[in-house]
């Protein structure tokens, strides 16, 4: 049987675990898709995923950081 915080925690990481799950599908079907097409197109592909990756990660840890902040000075 499974604690109650385990219950919890995995309750709350529902949601987290499908958006990557949807992202990684989705990054698989494009794969595929432009796969098709020939290898300087699947290369594009690469690099621009080489370029946005990093945006997405930079953005979500910006974001992960203001909450607490806002928090902080709303607190005090």
């Amino acid at each position: 049987m499974i604690g109650k915080e385990t219950r919890q925690t995995i309750e709350l990481a529902a949601p987290m675990i499908m958006a990557q799950l949807a992202q990684m599908s989705m990054s698989f079907v494009d794969t595929i898709m432009v796969g098709r097409l020939g290898q300087q197109e699947l290369a594009g592909v690469a690099v621009g995923g080489a370029v946005f990756f990093p945006l997405i990660v930079m953005t979500l840890g910006i974001l992960m950081g203001v909450g607490p902040m806002v928090s902080g000075l709303r607190g005090s």
